[in-house]
């Protein structure tokens, strides 16, 4: 308390007042009792208190001890050096060094005649037990400052200099840090700091001196180089830190070289390379690398060295290339493209770089370092860079194999991730890659034409590789690096749908599961799927990659759509659950894109595009069960609720695609439509059969799916039956039916027209299946409709049948029930029967070859409804009679005049 007292009036009081009082501090600070506190064992607080107050009167007053500085400097140096508490040593090295200053002659006391135990040796002893490690960021930086102010005499002798470094690097072994810790970084990074200052300092002194001192600095210098090379090896984990003030020091020996002696630089560096190339084919690749390509960075006084060091980094490069050690070579290259671009570059290693590395099978860094060289010349030539990629794609694709491909993959996904793919955060649209994009096209395989060819021994699969190649331009397109052109990004997209396709395909494909091919085409699909989820999913592509998707043509997905959302336990399934996961995985990702794009709506036109089309598609080879399934999915999941009545009419309801459907199987059976339903309405399957063998010139089974096969030949015509044995009518019927089914739509609720129509279309459909299912019993067995073998076309078509069936008596029953207005509907087929309100006048002829016994208009409507109740079943012969006689007496008025009422009863 008294010295930390005496400490504040010190600091408060006027100098001129102080020396008044000169005589009183004279009698205590010369008083070898009071300064004996500064050793005190037992309290750091004291010691603390007796540095502060030296600190002090060095500061303001160093006159105040002129004549009793001897007695405080023998109780402070003789003690200070033995302090063990790091909290202190801030207020030690304080003292020590403002003392020093003000009277440097301190460090050479006599005692008591007698000569002292020297301050040197106590400093050596503080360095050497490694107390400086204990507070390094104060110790380490104080020693300089010591050394500055020491009197000449003490440090210009180079015995006082080589005792010095040695009680420095013998306190480098002692710590009580941590290897590996923040503290124990701290500690060696001080002590390499130290030791550079100090002795750049100590051998500038000494060269300044005196000529004669040059061979001693060199041998010094080169014995305490090798020291840092070994310390700063032996401590790589904070090589980079550590690296700072040795290049430092090699600047300065460049700069004393210049000045005074020019063979020390030669000396240390000979010595320095030597040591270099030896561990450097180690362990401690990268931080020898790394020190030596800073100091080749040097400039000013520093260029020798600098130079020395480039020419000792060329000689790595060539030591990469050459040595027989993958290892050493992976290493040596790796270091050296990262570190010394403008050596590996400049004096043409990359390419030695990279057979070196393609030859020890580091392809993904040979492909780093074609893209680092990109990079390094892009800084001056965007074009030099881009060619020098194409250079390197044209290289690995002679010829075009999985590895070449693979390499275009690593060099197109390593190029995304650099800066030579954007500039300052955008992507660029000049690092066009011409001879890329010439591979990538002209690299697809031609596919086949259907799924039986690509089951076949001859036909291979595409290469995984090949694929992801094409995934990576596709991904730099869409995020906005135009690598390749917009036609180039669509013909890849369009090939990889083909491919998926293809696949779907084979799920229909009869023994499938025997080809040799299937794993291999499984295989590349998943790819082109994974191609479509890492587009989808991603941030800046993602968006792009949809949009393009929503307005190409639909089939992709559709069929995507069909993968993800059905089952994989059907019979048809086992080939989609190979598919299936994935499938799911990127139509989530697809479908999360559209709901933030907003275009709901677009993808369930897409959707219902791909849909029809494959219902109208006898070669499509999809259930139209199963196409309704889907429908269902897109109406209930993806289409906007003000947009699904529309979506549902264009499916279920209007008449073009029914129109599409009858035209297209009078077509098959080298008919018009009129005489198509005029064989099938008047004489059933029987005169139907009789007019296609009359037309072929053969005669033929109705119930095989070769019935129709002679007409069928004909260029203009197309197969009469799909592989379920189902014609196009029969098919949208189909889909129709199941649709209505699933999702529950009300078809009595809509228009008469609308309703009349469906009705219509939809009993058109059950007499062609009724017919063919009575002819299949009489001719070819017992409820048994064979199609190469196979019974279960039977089965389709009854199933059909019986849910056209349903629809349809259940519609009917509805509205014969329903009170309100149960004939205006009626009213319409009675139209539509007479002729009346049909523009193509198609229907009327229908009902007219159905019933043309009947005697009059009337006959006509009655007789068809009456065939309609008696398929449906939903009401009996007096039921009809009171539904439908006084509703046509009031709607149908042009007739009424010409058939009694009674006739009309008699009729029912």
């Amino acid at each position: 308390a008294s010295f930390g007292a005496l400490t504040l009036v010190i600091e408060e009081v006027p100098k001129d007042r102080l020396t008044e009082e000169q005589t009183t501090f004279d009698e205590l600070l010369g008083n070898r009792e009071a300064m004996k506190f500064v050793g005190s064992n037992e309290s750091t607080f004291m010691r603390r208190s007796v540095y502060r107050l030296i600190r002090i009167i060095m500061l303001k007053c160093p006159e105040l001890v002129r004549d009793t500085y001897r007695v405080m400097a023998q109780a402070l140096l003789s003690n200070c050096f033995a302090e063990a508490d790091p909290n202190a040593h801030g207020d030690m090295w304080d003292a020590v060094l403002l003392l020093t200053k003000s009277y440097p002659q301190v460090w050479a006391i006599d005692e008591g005649g007698k000569k002292a135990k020297s301050v040197a040796s106590r400093l050596f002893e503080f360095l050497g037990s490694g107390k400086c490690r204990l507070a390094p960021t104060i110790s380490y930086p104080s020693i300089l400052a010591l050394l500055a102010n020491l009197p000449p005499a003490i440090v210009d002798d180079m015995s006082f200099q080589a005792a010095f470094g040695d009680a420095l690097w013998k306190g480098a072994s002692t710590t009580g840090a941590e290897p590996g810790s923040r503290a124990y970084h701290q500690e060696n990074v001080g002590l390499v700091s130290a030791i550079c200052e100090c002795f750049s300092f100590l051998w500038a002194r000494a060269l300044k001196a005196s000529a004669d001192n040059t061979v001693a600095v060199g041998k010094a210098a080169s014995k305490e180089v090798d020291r840092l090379w070994h310390f700063y090896l032996q401590h790589s984990e904070s090589f980079e830190e550590m690296a700072v003030p040795i290049v430092k020091l090699y600047e300065k020996i460049g700069t004393l070289s210049i000045k005074y002696a020019p063979e020390l630089l030669e000396k240390v560096w000979t010595h320095a390379s030597w040591f270099a190339l030896q561990r450097v084919i180690g362990d401690g690749t990268h931080p020898i690398v790394y020190l030596i390509t800073q100091i080749m960075q040097l400039g000013g006084g520093g260029v020798l060295v600098a130079d020395s060091a480039r020419k000792l980094v060329v000689g790595f490069c060539l030591l990469a290339v050459q040595s027989e050690d993958k290892g050493i070579s992976q290493r040596l290259i790796q270091a050296l493209s990262q570190l010394a671009p403008d050596v590996v570059f400049q004096e043409g290693f990359s390419a030695k770089f990279s057979a070196r590395l393609e030859g020890i099978g580091s392809q993904q860094e040979a492909i780093d370092l074609v893209v680092s060289r990109a990079q390094y010349l892009a800084d001056t030539s965007v074009a030099s860079a881009t060619q020098s990629i194409d250079a390197f794609i044209e290289s690995s694709l002679q010829p075009a194999s999985d590895a070449g491909w693979r390499a275009v993959a690593g060099i197109l996904a390593a190029v995304s991730e650099s800066d030579l793919a954007k500039t300052n955060g955008e992507w660029r649209r000049d690092a066009r890659l011409p001879l890329l994009e010439q591979a990538l096209v002209s690299g697809l395989p031609s596919l086949p034409g259907g799924a039986d060819e690509v089951l076949s021994s001859s036909v291979g699969a595409p290469s995984a590789a090949l694929i992801r190649a094409h995934g990576q331009a596709l991904l730099g397109f869409f995020r906005g690096a135009e690598l390749i052109s917009a036609q180039a990004a669509n013909d890849l997209f369009s090939w990889g749908c083909r491919v998926f396709q293809l696949y779907y395909e084979m799920q229909w494909t009869r023994n499938v599961t025997q080809s040799v091919n299937l794993e291999a085409w499984t295989g590349a699909t998943c790819e082109v799927v994974s191609v479509w989820i890492t587009l989808s999913r991603d941030e800046v592509a993602g968006p792009r990659f949809v949009r393009n998707w929503l307005s190409q043509p639909a089939g992709s997905l559709g069929l995507l759509f069909d993968f993800a959302t059905t089952s994989t336990g059907d019979e048809e399934g086992s080939m989609r659950a190979k598919v299936h996961p994935q499938a799911r995985r990127c139509w989530a990702a697809a479908e999360a894109q559209v709901e933030r794009l907003g275009m709901g709506l677009q993808l369930a036109q897409a959707l219902s595009t791909a849909i029809s089309g494959d219902v109208c598609d006898l070669r499509a080879a999809k259930d139209p069960r199963h196409l309704a399934r889907l429908a269902h999915a897109v109406y209930s999941r993806l289409c906007p609720v003000e947009q699904r009545a529309q979506l549902a009419h264009s499916w279920a309801v209007a008449a073009r695609p029914w129109t599409l459907a009858i035209n297209g199987d009078a077509q098959a059976a080298g008919m018009s439509a009129d005489a198509y339903l005029s064989a099938l309405c008047t004489a059933g399957s029987s005169g139907l059969r009789q007019a296609v063998d009359d037309h072929a010139g053969v005669s033929r089974s109705f119930h095989t799916l070769t019935h129709w096969t002679a007409a069928a030949t004909r260029p203009a015509s197309g197969p009469a039956f799909d592989v379920f044995g189902l014609s196009l009518l029969a098919r949208h019927a189909m889909f129709a039916s199941e649709f209505v089914r699933l999702s529950g739509l009300d078809v009595g609720a809509g228009e008469p027209e609308m309703v009349a129509e469906f009705i219509w279309n939809m009993t058109l459909a059950f007499v062609l299946l009724r017919e063919s299912l009575n002819a299949g019993e009489a001719h070819d067995g017992p409820c048994v409709v064979r199609v190469d073998g196979d019974p279960r076309l039977f089965g389709r078509i009854d199933g059909a049948a019986q849910s056209i069936q349903d629809i349809v008596s259940s519609l009917l029953g509805s509205l014969m029930l329903d009170r309100r207005d149960p004939s205006r509907w009626l009213a319409i087929l009675a139209q539509h029967a007479a002729g009346q309100g049909d523009a193509e006048g198609v229907w009327a002829q229908v009902v007219s070859m159905c019933i043309e016994r009947s005697e009059s208009v009337w006959g006509l409507v009655l007789g068809t409804l009456a065939e309609w109740a008696q398929w449906t079943q939903p009401l009996d012969s007096a039921d009809v009679e009171s539904m439908l006689a006084d509703p046509l007496a009031r709607y149908i008025e042009a007739p009424v005049s010409s058939v009694p009422r009674a006739a009309l009863l008699v009729i029912v």
